[in-house]
C-alpha cells in the first residue's frame, strides 16, 4: 500500500480513466439523499480547504496498465476531486489544463469528451458571476446539446453548481494548496496488481461501488458529524452500539429484510424532533415529526451540544428488548387511561403512528426515566395528559384539540421544565403558578386539585378515577366543589348520570336554575348550549370556566337524595317547572320535553326570560334548518300532517321560522305575544276567540289558535 496520495499527484503520474463497467458519476444527483450527501461533503471540503483541517477520503483501488490508473473502487471521489481542481483553476484563472486532460471518463463516449472539453477551454470566472456555473457551461458553443442526456454529464453540472454556492466568495488562493505536497485532502491508494482488466474484476470490485443503504449513509454522516463537533468517543460508540445494543432493543421490529434500520431509524427521528423542536419553538412543519429526521444540516443545530447527545445515547439505552418494552407500557397504561385503545406508545413510535399528544406523553416517559424519576412517573403523565387534553378549542358546543406542530416544542420544554425540579409533580403545582408550553389557565385548573390533595391526601384515589371518566378526560374543575362534597359518590353518580336522556337532563338542571352557555353569535343573536349529546354534553361538563360549578354542586346534591331506583328515575324526579312562571321561557323547556331535543341543544336566544324569539338549530349553523321551539311544540302537539307541517315552518339563514298552516295561515311570536296572518273572511272571529285564551301558557294559545284557525277556514270554505 502507498503512503497517503493527493488528486493532483495520481494525475501527475497515470492518466485516470474511469472504466467503462463503472456506474455514472452519482454524487450530482437531484434526490434529497444525494443532496444531505453532497452538502455534507463539501462541508468537509470547506473545512480542509479554508481551515487545513486534514480530510481522509478514505481507500481508493484501482488497476494500472503502463501509465493508466483504472479505478475500481473511489470513482465518485475522484470524479468530485477533479471538478473541485477545475473550479478553483477556472477561480484563480490558472492554466492547469496539460493535467487536467489527463482524467477522463469511458463510461460513455459523451461523458468522455465533455470531461476534455471542460479540461480544455478556457471560462472566464466572471461568467459565473451572471449565470451559474452550469448554465454558463451549456451555453458554450463548445457545449454539445446531447449530452445533456447523460446523467454522469449533467450530475458533474449539478455538483459544480454546489460547488460555486460553497466557495465563490472565497477571496484566498486555494489551487496552490490543493496541487501542493501538504494538500488537506488525501486518500490511501491501493494498486491491485497480476490482475487483468477482466469485466469479471471489475464486477467484483464494484460491488463496494454500490450506492449505500440510505440507512448505511446516515451512519457513515452522522458518526461523520459527531467527530466534527467533537465528540470522538461518542462516534466510536454510536457505530459500536448501533451493532450491538441497539440492534437488540429493536430486533423483533425488524423489517421482512431482517433489519432494524426503519425502526432504528424512526426512533432516532421521535428522539432528534424533539431536540429540534425545543430549539427552534416557532418549526411548524409537520414533516419533521412524519419523516425521517436524517438531513445532516438539521441534525447539526441539534448535536452540537454534548446534553442532546448524552440525552440521544441515554434514550436509545432505556430498554433491553420488545418485552421490556410492552411489559412497562402495560403497566402505565393499565393505571392512567389514555381514552384511546393503543397504549403501546413506543411500538407506535416504531410504526411511525404517534399522535402529537401522544409524542409528548412518550416524550415524558424517556425524560422522566433519563432524569431516573419513575417514582412519579404516572402522576406526571396524568397531569401532562390533562393539560394536553384542554389544549382545544370549542366549536359550535364541540371541543376539537388544537394541538399542533408549532405548540410541541414549547410544550416538550414544559415537560423537562417539570422535570428538572427533581420533585413530585404534586409538589411542582404547589409551587409552580405556571410553566413553559402551557395556558395558565390549564394550569392552574392542575394546580387547583394539588391544593386541594395537599389538604385531602385521602382523596388522590377517588380524585383520579373521576379524572378518568371517558366523558370529562381530566378536566373536573366543574366538578370540584361536588367531589369535596360527595367524594365517594360523584363519580359513580355521573357515570350513570351519562347514560340519561339529555333533554332529561337539561330539563332537570333547568328546573333548579337557569343556564345556558353561550357559543357565539348569529345574525339571529347569541348561540347558547344546553347539553345534547354526548360530545356536547363533554363540553357543558368541562367547560373552561368554572360559571356552572355552582349549579353542578347543587344538581350533584339533589341527584343523591333524589327518589328513585334508577339514575332516570332520579333524573325526572327533579322535572318540575314549578320555579318559573308562563312568562318564563325556562317554564317551557322544562314542561315541553320536545323543546329540548335530544340530538342538538344549540338555539338562538335574545337572552330575556320573556322574550320567545328562540331558534333551535338543527346543525352547527344558520344553512341547517332551524325553528323556534315553541312552534315545534304546537306541531307536535296538533299532529296532523293535514293541518301543519314541521318542514314548512323551518327556515334558513337569517329568516325565522313561523308556523304555517296547510291553508297558509302564518303566525308568530313577538317577544312572548301571539300574532297572525289569515284570511280575512275569518279574521274577526279569530280575534274575538284570541280574546277568549285567558290563563293558558304560551304554547296552549298558540295551539288553540291555530286549531281554531283551521276550524274557522273549514267553515268558510
Amino acid at each position: 500500500m502507498n503512503p497517503p496520495n493527493t488528486f493532483w499527484r495520481l494525475l501527475r503520474q497515470y492518466k485516470v480513466r474511469i472504466p467503462m463497467i463503472q456506474r455514472d458519476y452519482a454524487q450530482g444527483r437531484s434526490d434529497e439523499q444525494t443532496k444531505e450527501i453532497r452538502e455534507l461533503l463539501l462541508e468537509n471540503i470547506t473545512e480542509a480547504i479554508l481551515r487545513k483541517k486534514k480530510l481522509d477520503f478514505d481507500f481508493i483501488y484501482g488497476s494500472v496498465s503502463e501509465d493508466e490508473l483504472f479505478p475500481l473502487d473511489g470513482q465518485q471521489r475522484l470524479t468530485t476531486l477533479f471538478l473541485l481542481h477545475w473550479y478553483f483553476a477556472v477561480k484563480e484563472n490558472k492554466d492547469v489544463s496539460e493535467i487536467m486532460v489527463k482524467f477522463s471518463y469511458e463510461t460513455r463516449i459523451s461523458a468522455r469528451d465533455f470531461c476534455e472539453q471542460l479540461a480544455k477551454q478556457k471560462i472566464p470566472f466572471s461568467d459565473f458571476s451572471v449565470d451559474t456555473p452550469a448554465s454558463v457551461i451549456r451555453n458554450k458553443k463548445w457545449f454539445q446539446y446531447h449530452w445533456q442526456a447523460d446523467p454522469t454529464v449533467e450530475a458533474m453540472l449539478v455538483m459544480l453548481n454546489s460547488i460555486h454556492e460553497s466557495f465563490c466568495e472565497v477571496d484566498q488562493p486555494v489551487l496552490e494548496s490543493l496541487t501542493s505536497e501538504d494538500c488537506p485532502i488525501t486518500f490511501s491508494f491501493l494498486e491491485l496488481e497480476h490482475f487483468g482488466l477482466s469485466d469479471e474484476l471489475y464486477i467484483k470490485m464494484n460491488s463496494r461501488g454500490k450506492p449505500l443503504s440510505t440507512f448505511e449513509n446516515f451512519k457513515a454522516q452522522f458518526e461523520q458529524l459527531l467527530e466534527k463537533n467533537g465528540f470522538i468517543e461518542e462516534s466510536k460508540q454510536f457505530s459500536l452500539r448501533i451493532e450491538q445494543e441497539w440492534t437488540d432493543l429493536l430486533w423483533e421490529y425488524r423489517d421482512e429484510d431482517n433489519t432494524i434500520d426503519r425502526a432504528f431509524m424512526r426512533l432516532f427521528t421521535f428522539i432528534s424532533s424533539a431536540l429540534y423542536l425545543k430549539a427552534n419553538p416557532f418549526a411548524r412543519n409537520a414533516s419533521l415529526l412524519i419523516q425521517e429526521f436524517s438531513r445532516i444540516h438539521d441534525l447539526a443545530s441539534v448535536y452540537n451540544k454534548k446534553e442532546n447527545v448524552s440525552f440521544l445515547f441515554d434514550a436509545l439505552s432505556l430498554w433491553k428488548n420488545r418485552r421490556d418494552i410492552h411489559q412497562q407500557f402495560t403497566e402505565i397504561f393499565e393505571k392512567l387511561p389514555l381514552f384511546n385503545n393503543n397504549i403501546q406508545l413506543m411500538e407506535k413510535c416504531l410504526n411511525n403512528s404517534l399522535q402529537l399528544d401522544e409524542r409528548v406523553l412518550l416524550y415524558t416517559v424517556v425524560a422522566k426515566k433519563i432524569a431516573m424519576q419513575e417514582t412519579d412517573l404516572i402522576d406526571t403523565l396524568r397531569v401532562v395528559r390533562n393539560l394536553l387534553i384542554r389544549v382545544r378549542q370549542g366549536n359550535s358546543g364541540v371541543y376539537n384539540s388544537n394541538l399542533r406542530v408549532e405548540n410541541i416544542g414549547p410544550i416538550l420544554s414544559g415537560v423537562d421544565y417539570m422535570v428538572n425540579f427533581n420533585k413530585p409533580i404534586y409538589e411542582v403545582l404547589l409551587q409552580e403558578s405556571s410553566i413553559p408550553g402551557f395556558a395558565s389557565t390549564n394550569w392552574g385548573q392542575e394546580k387547583e386539585k394539588a391544593e386541594l390533595l395537599n389538604k385531602h391526601p385521602h382523596l388522590k384515589q377517588s380524585l383520579h378515577t373521576l379524572e378518568d371518566m371517558p366523558r370529562l378526560k381530566g378536566a373536573v374543575h366543574q366538578w370540584l366543589d361536588a367531589f369535596v362534597a360527595f367524594s365517594n359518590q360523584l363519580t359513580d353518580t355521573l357515570v350513570e348520570l351519562d347514560k340519561v336522556n339529555a333533554a332529561f337532563v337539561s330539563r332537570a338542571m333547568l328546573s333548579l336554575e337557569s343556564y345556558q352557555v353561550q357559543l357565539g353569535w348569529s345574525n339571529l343573536g347569541p348561540r347558547y348550549l344546553f347539553g345534547g349529546k354526548r360530545a356536547n354534553r363533554e363540553y357543558l361538563w368541562t367547560l373552561s370556566e368554572n360559571s356552572l360549578k355552582p349549579l353542578f354542586t347543587r344538581f350533584t346534591a339533589a341527584l343523591i337524595n333524589a327518589q328513585g331506583r334508577s339514575m332516570k328515575e332520579k333524573v325526572e324526579s327533579l322535572i318540575n317547572p314549578g320555579k318559573w312562571t308562563i312568562e318564563d321561557w325556562q317554564y317551557y323547556f322544562i314542561k315541553y320535553d320536545t323543546m329540548l331535543k335530544d340530538s342538538h341543544q344549540v338555539y338562538t336566544n335574545s337572552g330575556s326570560n320573556r322574550t320567545f324569539d328562540i331558534e333551535r338549530l338543527s346543525g352547527i349553523n344558520l344553512q341547517a334548518e332551524h325553528i323556534n321551539p315553541f312552534y315545534e311544540a304546537i306541531v307536535e302537539l296538533i299532529g296532523d300532517n293535514s293541518i301543519c307541517r314541521i318542514v314548512d315552518c323551518q327556515k334558513r339563514l337569517s329568516e325565522r321560522s313561523e308556523i304555517r298552516t296547510i291553508n297558509n295561515a302564518v303566525f308568530r311570536l313577538v317577544g312572548s305575544r301571539w300574532t297572525y296572518d289569515v284570511d280575512s273572511r275569518i279574521q274577526a272571529d279569530l280575534d274575538r276567540y284570541a280574546e277568549t285564551l285567558s290563563g293558558f301558557d304560551v304554547v296552549e294559545t298558540g295551539y288553540a289558535l291555530v286549531m281554531k284557525a283551521h276550524e274557522l277556514a273549514a267553515r268558510s270554505a
